[in-house]
């Protein structure tokens, strides 16, 4: 999760009420990452997580509830996608959004291969925000490093105006 560790010093010039939004929070271990490695960083963090259980779960055996509490993450549960696009499209502003979503096998989702995905990503940054992405390749038999690559190559053009860190 050291690939998570960058956006409280990337963002420092931005405004500090401008969130991190985490798509795919999953049990919250980036929010709590970001939460630890910068205990006195207020800025806020919003997650999307799709399945309530994981949601459920992650509140009652890993600490999101104590997240939560304290007023560093808010949860949304539902679709990332979705819930990025309508804020971007009304107006909000994240200084950095991070994705970590991927399939049943670890593998990129199909839908990251889209330059219009990236595009509902990006309206939602802030002027000088970042987009940070895990684009895994899967594991074993069912990796696929062309999805991956193909995710890499949409994000760099609507995210990064054709330039990337990868």
């Amino acid at each position: 999760f050291a690939l998570f560790a960058p956006p409280p010093p990337l963002l420092a010039g931005l405004d500090p009420t401008h969130p991190i939004a985490v798509l795919g929070l999953g049990g919250g271990t980036c929010a709590r990452s970001l939460a630890a490695l910068y205990p006195h960083d207020t800025r806020p963090m919003v997650g999307w997580e799709l399945d309530p259980s994981i949601v459920h779960l992650a509140r009652e055996h890993f600490g999101m509830k104590e997240l939560e509490l304290s007023g560093r993450l808010l949860v949304r549960c539902g679709d990332a996608f979705e819930g990025i696009r309508r804020a971007g499209a009304g107006g909000g502003r994240c200084a950095g959004i991070i994705v970590d979503v991927f399939d049943e096998k670890s593998r990129v989702l199909p839908l990251l291969t889209r330059v219009e995905t990236w595009r509902d990503i990006a309206s939602a940054l802030a002027p000088g925000g970042r987009v940070i992405a895990n684009l895994s390749t899967g594991r074993g038999k069912g990796a696929d490093l062309d999805l991956a690559v193909a995710a890499a190559e949409a994000a760099a053009v609507a995210c990064g105006g054709g330039e990337a860190c990868l």
